[in-house]
């Protein structure tokens, strides 16, 4: 982590650098200030885990896009990130080819210190799960699902319909059976067992909680549950129902967030509990469905919003709301991202596709989040959580 406001400013000023002198990007060898090329990034671990870069598709004709081939198939990336150094290390991207329902197919992987780690890829009719499960690739063909590597396929359970989430640190994965019926598949070493966790209901929601020292799982059958080390679902409590409000359930996290786009706060399915700072007017809620994916650090902790100005990051513990500077291109007042990768509690990765915002040129961007921004700022700077101008109200 940086650890002083003196490196903190100075990995801003790297940022900084990089985006006015782009060309030192292709002459600084393999220790880069940024990961190069226009990618999507996720974190293949919450711990020391390698920077998976997968590439963003080019949109449009321009003769001055030269950050990509006109080729589609773009082969991905992987970078370590340097915390000390504040350098960013390209990882060699191997491929490990697999037979599985009598289908080949070559799957990219990197190797990191806890063993390989597989990119999500797909064929018309095989799709591989990002991460890996005691070093194997977990595949689902058909409504088949696998754990399969270049010597050996696993069979886990032939009647399988959705595969929720993988979840490489603890060896588990969540699944739905054709019936909609939720399990866990635990890979003990040895004494693998696929648990029911939705008392035989149907579900249409599923993920893992991330950073929580118990094992948690969210669901949705005829209501949401959460359930606590395989226990029996508990019903998840959620704030009073409020005219003109709305509850979105956040992905990865215990929490929802109620409100309308004006005033929103964060609650804890598990106790009730309101998370006391609000947020509105940096999210826009979505009409038609109860869950969403907002930008969640690996540890679970924080998640992240934006607008033109700022990147914020708000602890789901504390309720501590910390700001860096947004560096991000801006067209017409708007800024538009594709991603935002957290590499590390200060760091995140700004990830812009290629479009008219761009240039139809993929780019990337970084924010560091610093304890020097000024609390109280000139009256024409001052945040207003609650109006955006360039924002709409619909």
């Amino acid at each position: 982590m940086i650890r002083n406001t003196k490196t903190k400013i100075a990995a801003a000023l790297l940022c900084m650098l990089s985006l006015l002198l782009p060309c030192l990007l292709c002459a600084c060898g393999d220790n880069l200030m940024l990961p190069r090329g226009g990618y999507d990034y996720r974190m293949s671990s919450a711990v020391d885990g390698a920077i998976l870069g997968y590439p963003i598709p080019r949109i449009g004709e321009n003769p001055y896009c030269y950050a990509l081939p006109l080729t589609k198939d773009i082969p991905p990336a992987a970078f370590s990130y340097d915390d000390d150094r504040m350098e960013y290390h390209p990882i060699p991207v191997q491929n490990l080819t697999l037979t599985v329902s009598g289908e080949t197919l070559s799957v990219p992987y990197v190797m990191t210190e806890e063993g390989r780690t597989f990119f999500a890829s797909a064929s018309d009719t095989v799709t591989v799960y990002q991460g890996d499960l005691g070093d194997m690739a977990v595949v689902l063909s058909g409504d088949t699902l696998y754990l399969a590597d270049d010597t050996t396929v696993l069979p886990i359970s032939d009647r399988v319909s959705t595969v929720w989430s993988v979840h490489t640190e603890k060896r588990c994965l969540l699944y739905s059976d054709t019936d909609g019926i939720l399990y866990e598949y635990r890979d003990n070493e040895g004494e693998n067992e696929s648990v029911c966790l939705s008392e035989y209901q149907p579900v249409t929601e599923a993920w893992y909680v991330y950073g929580t020292d118990v094992h948690t799982v969210v669901c949705k059958s005829d209501a949401w549950y959460y359930t606590e080390d395989g226990s029996a679902p508990i019903k998840a409590l959620l704030p009073p129902a409020e005219e003109d409000k709305t509850t979105i359930f956040v992905r990865d996290t215990a929490c929802v967030l109620t409100g309308d786009n004006h005033s929103a706060y964060f609650y804890d399915i598990r106790s009730g509990q309101k998370i006391v700072m609000d947020m509105g007017g940096l999210y826009r809620f979505p009409q038609n469905t109860d869950a969403d994916t907002l930008t969640v650090s690996p540890d679970g902790r924080f998640v992240y919003f934006y607008d033109i100005d700022f990147i914020y990051r708000l602890n789901l513990e504390t309720a501590d709301l910390e700001l860096a500077y947004n560096e991000a291109l801006i067209f017409e007042g708007s800024c538009v991202l594709s991603s935002m990768t957290v590499v590390t509690d200060e760091i995140i990765l700004l990830s812009q596709a290629s479009n008219e915002y761009t240039e139809f040129v993929p780019t990337i961007t970084c924010a560091v989040f610093e304890e020097d921004i000024p609390e109280v700022r000139h009256e024409d700077e001052k945040i207003d959580l609650d109006y955006h101008p360039w924002q709409t109200d619909d």
